[in-house]
């Protein structure tokens, strides 16, 4: 969640959407509001707004808080992405009053599928949930150690990440269709020293 208030009393907050965001496509954001004092948000107008500050989605925050929470009213909200590809920086305003700043990239339409297969180096053992990044997309392998990115055209660092285990990064050129293994390996603890007193 980002939360990013102008007001003492009422603190935004924006989660899961889903990036990169396609160029055109309709894309879905969770946006939430919390007033300090405990006062309901309910029924609130909230709205998102583009960097030249037009409306792009609006709506009315719900009845019930956020599951765990006591006072995040929240709402779904659904927008079209902007045309150009890029860093966005958008907005999210509570009746015109408060205002909270998010953050999104967009990206060409997909053209091709990139399948990431991770095997934990020596045994060969399909590696599951671990973080594969090609570029600005990012996704987990699933339980047979397979994590698949739909890309544009052009030249990708694939990166991958897991606790206690270590990748070396791979560059790949997608022109089509592509699979490619990649290896991780268990990260060796660091020594301690230990002093005898």
């Amino acid at each position: 969640m980002t939360a990013d208030a102008t007001t003492p009393d009422i603190s935004l907050a924006t989660w899961d959407l889903t990036t990169p965001v396609i160029v055109n496509r309709l894309a879905t954001i969770k946006v939430g509001a919390k007033c300090l004092t405990g006062s309901s948000l309910c029924g609130r107008r909230i709205k998102i707004l583009d960097e030249s500050d037009r409306i792009v989605a609006a709506g009315m925050l719900g009845e019930t808080t956020w599951p765990g929470t006591t006072a995040l009213y929240w709402t779904e909200l659904s927008f079209v992405a902007p045309a150009a590809v890029g860093q966005h920086s958008w907005a999210v305003s509570l009746q015109s009053s408060v205002i909270s700043r998010f953050e999104f990239v967009t990206v060409a339409s997909p053209e091709h599928t990139v399948r990431v297969a991770v095997l934990e180096k020596g045994t060969g053992s399909p590696m599951d949930d671990v973080i594969v990044r090609l570029g600005s997309h990012r996704v987990c392998t699933d339980g047979s150690g397979v994590a698949e990115l739909q890309v544009s055209k052009g030249v990708y660092d694939i990166v991958l990440w897991k606790l206690g285990y270590t990748g070396v990064p791979k560059t790949v050129q997608v022109v089509g269709d592509v699979r490619i293994e990649i290896e991780i390996e268990l990260t060796p603890e660091p020594e301690r020293e230990y002093w005898m007193g």
